[in-house]
């Protein structure tokens, strides 16, 4: 039998939340190297979106993305809901269930976060910018908490791999950190860009199809 929409949100949040606290309950900066040149476990947090990019460094940053997050959540929700009454594809609602669990869970560190774990001016990702002095340090509260962040594939790029192609001027083939949201996120995404045609072609074909048409007679 197959899962139902909600079974998948629960499925996909539990993890990420249950992960923050199970894989590192001190909430302290630690590395685990599971393959090593490959894969390792790597405890950080970030202030901003999926793979710890940013708005601004400002404590309004924060603030937009978290109210931004909750208002696309609210849309996402809503879209989803009238997927699952009017019976659409399972696939396309598995998507976009995934976009939104992943959405959800990084809403929620940014929510409770602060109120679970203290924040703590030792560690440099709790800083706005690079001075670490007391005007750097991060606001905190509601809407206000870092995100957790422990997965990291640190494959390096060949000597002979051009700078121009690699991204930044990390040395690593992919250097973000990202957590199970994000992989949520991107897989909820990446199903809707491989299956798009399938998904779209045949929405827009039903509506070509419910369109009257009306004869000219000369």
């Amino acid at each position: 039998m197959a899962p139902t929409p909600g079974q998948v949100v629960f499925h996909q949040l539990e993890p990420d939340e249950d992960g923050v606290i199970a894989y590192n309950p001190n909430h302290k900066p630690e590395e685990y190297k599971l393959i090593p040149g490959f894969f390792e476990m790597t405890y950080t947090e970030n202030q901003g979106m999926a793979f710890g990019t940013k708005i601004s460094n400002a404590w309004w940053g924060k603030l937009f993305l978290s109210v931004f997050r909750l208002l696309a959540i609210i849309g996402i929700g809503y879209y989803l809901y009238t997927l699952i009454r009017e019976q659409k594809g399972f696939g396309f609602i598995l998507s976009i269930g995934l976009i939104f669990a992943g959405a959800f869970g990084n809403l929620i560190d940014s929510m409770l976060y602060d109120f679970i774990f203290p924040l703590e001016p030792q560690y440099t990702f709790n800083y706005t910018c690079s001075d670490f002095t007391n005007e750097c340090l991060r606001p905190s509260g509601f809407l206000f908490g870092n995100v957790v962040d422990m997965f990291h594939f640190t494959v390096e790029w060949p000597s002979w791999w051009p700078g121009w192609l690699r991204i930044g001027d990390s040395e690593r083939v992919f250097p973000a950190i990202f957590n199970v949201a994000d992989i949520s996120i991107t897989f909820g995404v990446g199903m809707i860009i491989l299956r798009y045609r399938s998904i779209f072609g045949k929405k827009k074909e039903s509506v070509e199809e419910e369109t009257p048409t009306t004869e000219v007679t000369e």
